[in-house]
């Protein structure tokens, strides 16, 4: 692990670079979200602290916080409409409060009694700050807030380094002036008697810190992450992903550590693991060094190419706890390498088949892994083809599942031999590595645990416990004989995040597996001890750099994670992780897409069989369906495409980055309805209806109307059942009432309400003269 992420950042250099040219006098930060940071996500929860507060001590009585906090935003916003200075001071805003004089001020005493609690400082800020002063730069502090200056320095003083007393500070609330309108630069200016070009300034607001100090003819840096992964942090919050907030702190300065002189694609794949990947593999790692301590093993066995970042994670968090009695290893394994050892010939049949499943895999994988000869004349004809279509393809009048069949049946002394020497190879394999330890546990990606369930049928003893990263519901299935336990838990809340994870795992596999090959079988060596055999090939250099960038990225935020003290996540934030995975693959940000979708897939199975996440065949399908076909049918179902497009969501932001987002109204309060919207249009597209009444004015009805508008079907009439009071206007609809003649004309219905769909339909049963058709959830 890396001493100095913050030394060897793009920022740290950046200002390095500054100060030694000599021309800067004067290194100003920013104070908020810059040099300091409050303990709460966001920094009006400080007002509902306060509301607790005043709430004991009788002052709010009838109010509860969060209703204290909305009056507080709203005494601000106020405040600042009322005010002519670009600035407003505190007291003006508590003056917009209808509450006693004695009241007030006891409130103001409050909030800053809670700020001066949830204030700490910034590591990484701090260390620019030391930087600039080891340089001979003077220091100075600018900030836009309405909080007294007297209290900001009061505040921020302990934690200035020694020698460092009283530095100038400039607060907007007190000049009049802000960061944002240029003129509190020009006033500091002015005040240190300095030329603009000598004075640098750092803080987190892309326009008050770094625009505005430009325009004043200062240097800038900006100390904040990418504008990409702002955007993807936004974006979170439509799916509820509510991680503690020292994750949020640990993401967030592992982002802006970002190394020095990075391409574009190393940046973006650093930025991959210190902000996506990098929180749940620490949070992995520190799951599973307590799990298997409850366990009392002391041998945790990491599989396949991804066990070798996972155990590297478990390593660092082992030695952060100073705990040497766990032992991790690497076992090199595979779903082709244990697939052999596993075949249960009293059902052959029924285990060779499983390999139908895997993507690209074809007829001549399965003759060469089987050991089959593979000189008959319809073998070599189809060795590549895929043996998803051997069923559907013959020579002559005999299909090719057939022929199959009678080629096992002629080889089987073959198989049986080949079978038997890759269970003793992968036993032996094992057994030197365990050194004697029956006492142990497994660590894989997942989902399915089809490796370790296939181990179990050969080593001896097996496993105490097999964890997982995620688990479908096939590795629970197997729970029965196999025991299984996933760090991301599939609950009623997650089952369907577990899913879409599960159907996309590409975008988190290829990058987690490192830049080696996979693992094809074992062969002894002379000595008589047993070496994986690995497949032939390796990444283009391109990816390998990708993926040392990543690697890089999560070893800086498990570092950041440990100086933030993230804790041992807990049930809600393993479900916060699962909602951060679900984001990054059903909304990505076009800036993920053109990344990912670039990275190229390796099935364990060898190079050969290797894929474009988003490739010219990928974009051909989604062009042939159209992006609302396309989308319906994989909404539909979400294994629709499995084998010919990995990432779906990947395909179509690539064509157009704003559709999904708009599909799902992201962003609208109505998007809870949006599940259900998608199944009431593909119902009417099934059927071709292309006109309909629509019964139902609510938000139901303004999440359907533009699913409706984009499918070309009309909308005849809307109705509700308050339009009996009298008739009113939504969305440029006259709303009538069920009984109007129009209305009992219609054929098709469809109900815009997922909780009163009986009471609605019993409506049109009893009014209309006809049979409609009625759609509803």
């Amino acid at each position: 692990m890396k001493n100095d992420w913050i030394g060897a950042s793009e920022i740290f250099q950046t200002l390095q670079r500054s100060l030694e040219s000599g021309s800067v006098r004067v290194v100003s930060f920013d104070l908020f979200d810059t040099l300091i940071r409050r303990k709460c996500s966001d920094p009006t929860l400080v007002f509902e602290r306060v509301g607790e507060l005043a709430l004991a001590e009788g002052l709010i009585a009838g109010l509860d916080p969060w209703e204290y906090r909305h009056m507080r935003c709203e005494a601000e916003r106020q405040a600042r409409s009322r005010s002519s200075r670009e600035d407003i001071r505190f007291e003006e805003i508590f003056d917009c409060l209808a509450l006693e004089p004695s009241v007030l001020k006891r409130l103001r005493e409050l909030e800053l009694q809670v700020e001066r609690e949830v204030i700490k400082p910034d590591p990484m800020a701090f260390q620019l700050l030391r930087l600039a002063l080891t340089q001979g730069a003077s220091i100075a502090l600018i900030s836009d807030m309405y909080l007294p200056e007297q209290f900001l320095m009061e505040t921020v003083s302990p934690f200035l380094p020694e020698g460092l007393v009283n530095p100038p500070l400039f607060v907007s609330s007190t000049v009049g002036y802000t960061k944002h309108s240029s003129r509190l630069f020009r006033h500091v200016i002015d005040k240190l008697n300095v030329q603009p070009g000598e004075l640098l300034h750092i803080g987190d607001n892309i326009q008050a810190d770094f625009r505005s100090a430009v325009a004043a003819g200062c240097r800038a840096i900006h100390f904040e992450v990418d504008d990409w992964v702002l955007a993807t942090l936004r974006r979170e919050d439509a799916f509820n992903v509510g991680l503690p907030l020292e994750v949020r702190h640990a993401r967030r300065s592992a982002a802006l550590c970002r190394p020095d002189e990075l391409g574009e694609k190393e940046t973006y794949f650093f930025l991959y693991g210190a902000c996506y990947l990098g929180p749940v593999l620490a949070g992995f790692s520190r799951w599973l060094v307590e799990r298997s301590r409850s366990l009392g093993v002391a041998k945790v066995v990491s599989l396949m190419r991804e066990g070798a970042l996972i155990r590297q994670c478990m390593l660092a968090e082992l030695a952060a706890q100073s705990d040497d009695n766990i032992d991790v290893c690497l076992a090199y394994v595979s779903r082709r390498s244990t697939y052999l050892p596993a075949l249960d010939l009293s059902r052959f049949v029924e285990d060779v088949t499983k390999v139908f499943q895997r993507r690209n895999y074809t007829l001549g994988n399965l003759i060469a892994e089987l050991g089959m000869p593979s000189d008959e004349q319809w073998i070599k004809d189809f060795a590549h083809l895929p043996v998803t279509k051997l069923a559907s393809v013959a020579v002559g009048n005999t299909s090719l599942l057939e022929l199959l069949g009678e080629h096992f049946r002629r080889h089987e002394p073959v198989i049986y031999k080949l079978v038997a020497e890759a269970r003793s190879l992968l036993s032996d394999y094992f057994g030197h590595l365990l050194k004697g330890e029956a006492n142990f546990v497994t660590v894989d990606m997942g989902p399915g645990g089809t490796i370790q369930t296939q181990m179990n049928s050969v080593l001896e003893p097996a496993a105490k416990q097999n964890f997982l990263l995620y688990a479908n519901e096939r590795a629970f299935e197997r729970a029965t004989q196999v025991p299984f336990s996933a760090f991301l838990p599939m609950t009623a809340e997650t089952k369907k995040a577990i899913a879409i994870l599960c159907r996309s795992p590409e975008i988190f596999e290829t990058v987690m597996v490192g830049a080696g090959q996979s693992t094809v079988g074992y062969r002894r060596q002379t000595d008589g001890n047993v070496e994986p055999v690995l497949a032939k090939g390796e990444y283009s250099q391109d990816q390998q750099r990708w993926i040392a960038a990543f690697e890089a990225g999560v070893e800086c935020y498990q570092h950041w994670s440990f100086r933030h003290g993230v804790p041992l996540p807990d049930e809600q934030t393993r479900v916060a992780f699962v909602k951060m995975l679900e984001r990054l693959v059903t909304l990505p940000h076009p800036v993920e897409v053109a990344h990912l979708g670039d990275l190229v897939h390796e099935d364990n199975f060898g190079t050969e069989n290797s894929y474009t996440i988003i490739n010219d065949q990928t974009q051909k399908e989604l062009a042939l369906q159209g992006k609302e076909i396309f989308w319906r049918r994989f909404s539909r179902n979400i294994n629709e495409f499995i084998l010919s497009c990995p990432w779906p969501q990947g395909d179509i932001t690539k064509v157009d980055e704003k559709w999904i987002s708009e599909m799902l109204q992201i962003d609208s309060a109505y998007g809870k309805h949006q599940m259900d919207v998608e199944r009431i249009l593909g119902n009417l597209s099934d059927e071709g209806v292309r006109n309909v009444v629509v019964y139902g004015a609510g938000e139901f009805f303004l999440s359907l109307l533009p699913g409706l508008r984009r499918s070309g079907i009309a909308v005849d009439a809307v109705v509700d059942g308050k339009a009996m009071m009298g008739s009113f206007n939504v969305e440029g609809f006259t709303v009538r009432k069920i009984t109007d003649p129009e209305v009992l004309k219609a054929e098709h219905f469809v109900i815009a309400s997922a909780a009163f769909v009986d009471d609605i339909r019993h409506q049109i049963d009893r009014h209309h003269p006809g049979s409609p058709t009625i759609f509803s959830v």
